[in-house]
């Protein structure tokens, strides 16, 4: 049997050398010509020798140990995750200051604080507990009042999701459909949705993808599901446009969230009410397409110019569309999957070029999909998800036209693939975050991400040539 410290046998430092490349199992089993079920013989081996308790963590020790070296690559030290500006801080207070103040605090060693308390007055000691009380008296009502962390105190790690590039993140505080989503730094805001009694929900949770934890922003002052966010270029802001209200009642609200201030706003409204359309920023500029007027799917685009705070028409769609995924890559726009005027789902897809101000036709989807998720990484497009009867994603390279298969793992072997209406956002650019939504009409607290590029502690180090 393993144990902690033990050398590697020759079969198992070959197997933690694929793993700290990124192959998963099966790539391990077939590059070395065994079967997958001794790779994770080998990998539980691996663990225990080494200490570690996950993947990650394997190939991290690795690299810090010289265990594996890789050509270009130099190891990150694991630390103690940086304060980050979504990290609940105190009310009336700047996030930024707060921050500074937490980070780099230290403890005194046992001889300084003997030092400390041969030396301090009965007045000092008195002085503290008064305020020490104070302070806990603050931070209950803040919590209370002021909607404070709920910040889960163990410490947690991604799991690996089969063998595959997804990742099981921590839960959501509460099942939600229809909530829409931004990030801001490490922080993926899920703003409002649907509770499971039907409530329309107004709560934002907010999660910090950087301690995997939970805390809750200030409630939006409409809530809505089935509304659509992006974050705002530039700014620690981001948008929520349209949705519906209880009775499903489209809006044309847009309510602008400002972290920095930790206060929500109003811009200039959609020229009509909409809900579950398609928002999608360029860096510059904001475009909404299709979505539901109310009547059914609509055909209609909307471009917002946040410097100028003004909405105005884009040419219409080839064909109306509701619930579509999609995204914006080198200059266009892709309207995905959806459902027409007449409800059917497709797996159609049409280009806008942004230049030309032109409608066209591009490779549709393997599969029909509606109220899927889509997200860009590196000018490529992930639809995951959705109402389809393919248990797997799918991935689209505008440059060739064409789409292939990503793995789904949580949905396989269940009665139906469906996982739809989840809230949806990249983080890092390289990290597509999945929250919540519906498995087969069932409202779920599930949340994942998953990971294209490899996830892994080291990064390309810099040469002289």
């Amino acid at each position: 049997m393993a144990e902690l410290g033990e050398d590697l046998s020759e079969r198992e430092q070959e197997v933690l050398e694929q793993l700290v490349q990124g192959a998963s199992n099966k790539v391990i089993a077939s590059n070395l010509f065994i079967s997958p079920n001794t790779v994770k013989v080998h990998l539980r081996n691996i663990n225990t020798k080494l200490g570690a308790s996950s993947r990650t963590e394997a190939s991290r020790i690795a690299l810090e140990k010289g265990l594996v070296t890789i050509p270009g690559m130099e190891v990150v030290a694991e630390t103690e995750p940086e304060a980050d500006v979504g990290d609940e801080p105190a009310a009336e207070q700047p996030v930024s200051e707060k921050m500074t103040e937490t980070v780099g605090a230290t403890t005194p060693d046992k001889t300084t604080q003997e030092v400390q308390s041969a030396r301090s007055p009965v007045w000092l000691y008195a002085l503290g507990a008064v305020l020490g009380l104070a302070l806990i008296g603050f931070g209950i009502w803040y919590f209370l009042g002021q909607g404070g962390a709920t910040v889960p105190t163990a410490s947690y790690e991604p799991d690996p999701v089969g063998d595959s590039r997804w990742f099981e993140s921590r839960d959501l505080p509460e099942a939600l459909s229809g909530a829409s989503s931004a990030s801001i730094g490490s922080n993926v805001f899920v703003i409002g949705g649907q509770q499971s009694d039907g409530t329309v929900n107004g709560d934002v949770h907010v999660y910090n993808s950087n301690d995997h934890t939970w805390w809750v922003a200030e409630p939006i002052p409409q809530p809505v599901f089935n509304a659509s966010a992006v974050t705002l270029t530039g700014a620690s802001a981001f948008i929520v446009v349209g949705g519906e209200t209880a009775g499903n009642n489209p809006i044309n609200a847009v309510q602008v969230y400002d972290l920095d201030g930790r206060a929500w706003g109003e811009l200039a409204p959609l020229p009509q009410p909409m809900s579950n359309g398609l928002l999608l920023s360029d860096g510059a500029l904001i475009y909404y397409l299709g979505g539901d007027d109310g009547s059914g799917a609509a055909n209609v685009g909307y471009v917002y110019d946040p410097a100028a705070d003004r909405w105005e028409e884009l040419p219409s769609m080839p064909e109306a569309r509701t619930g579509a995924t999609g995204g914006l890559v080198l200059g266009s726009i892709y309207v995905i999957g959806g459902a027409g005027s007449d409800g059917i789902s497709t797996s159609n897809c049409f280009e806008f070029s942004i230049t030309d101000s032109a409608w066209s036709e591009c490779a549709s989807m393997g599969n029909s999909r509606f109220n899927a998720s889509g997200e860009v990484i590196l000018n490529r497009i992930y639809v995951i998800g959705g109402e389809t009867s393919a248990d797997f994603g799918e991935l689209y390279n505008p440059e060739s036209d064409k789409w292939e298969q990503i793995p789904q793992p949580m949905v396989e072997g269940r009665d139906s693939p469906n996982w739809t209406n989840s809230a949806v956002s990249t983080v890092d650019s390289n990290k597509i975050y999945v929250l919540g939504g519906e498995f087969n009409n069932t409202l779920s607290t599930d949340a994942y991400f998953y990971s294209p590029l490899v996830y892994q502690s080291f990064i390309p180090s810099a040469t002289n040539e």
